[in-house]
């Protein structure tokens, strides 16, 4: 069975708390301590990507997806005199898998009819969300039945199924065409791919290393 782990980080900042001298900040940005890594490797260490999502034991789409962030948070808080929190702890990990019943990992991802959330942080792991997979209801619609992901072609699978999934920091599926992959991976989200019939409590099983 497949473990999640935490993304690595070594970077021990001096302060937690950053902010204006010549007045008062109206608000705290949080800066997430992975956030913070990718930023010190790429800006202070001067570290390719490739090589620094290598270090943390990340994608390099999700490092970018840190970087981005991070930089973006800084330049908030630099500009418009906000104040930056950094947090040691770990931000929650969203995984999302295909499902038809709520339990189980669909075999399908295109035309799977939910997708489900788990949110899991250092305390605890739940079903935080059911998203509806409108590709499902749009081949229902046909008066078809969702067989295989070959019924999704022409329905703009690709387009319309990542934007749902934005919050996810990884998506198990039992497969996966190449472009769908590709798609949410440009989002900085992870794509693991899991044994058939894996079931709901199997799927928390998996995180359990992650807590």
């Amino acid at each position: 069975m497949p473990k999640l782990s935490r993304p690595k980080v070594t970077c021990k900042p001096k302060s937690l708390h950053i902010g204006p001298l010549d007045k008062i900040s109206n608000e705290t940005l949080t800066l997430l301590h992975e956030e913070l890594e990718a930023m010190y490797l790429a800006d202070v260490k001067n570290l390719y990507h490739e090589e620094s999502a290598l270090r943390m034991k990340i994608s390099r789409p999700t490092f970018s997806k840190l970087l981005k962030s991070a930089r973006k948070k800084c330049a908030k808080a630099f500009l418009h005199a906000k104040s930056l929190h950094i947090t040691l702890k770990s931000a929650t990990m969203y995984i999302i898998f295909p499902s038809d019943d709520g339990q189980t990992l669909s075999e399908r991802f295109n035309t799977a009819k939910y997708f489900m959330m788990v949110s899991c942080d250092e305390l605890d792991s739940y079903i935080e969300e059911k998203i509806e997979n409108p590709i499902y209801k749009a081949i229902k619609d046909l008066g078809k039945i969702p067989e295989n992901d070959e019924m999704a072609k022409g329905l703009g699978s690709g387009r319309v199924i990542p934007p749902l999934l934005t919050k996810a920091t990884i998506v198990c599926s039992v497969e996966m065409g190449d472009g769908m992959c590709r798609n949410l991976e440009s989002l900085g989200i992870e794509v693991r791919i899991l044994p058939k019939k894996t079931k709901k409590k199997e799927l928390l099983a998996i995180v359990e290393n992650f807590l």
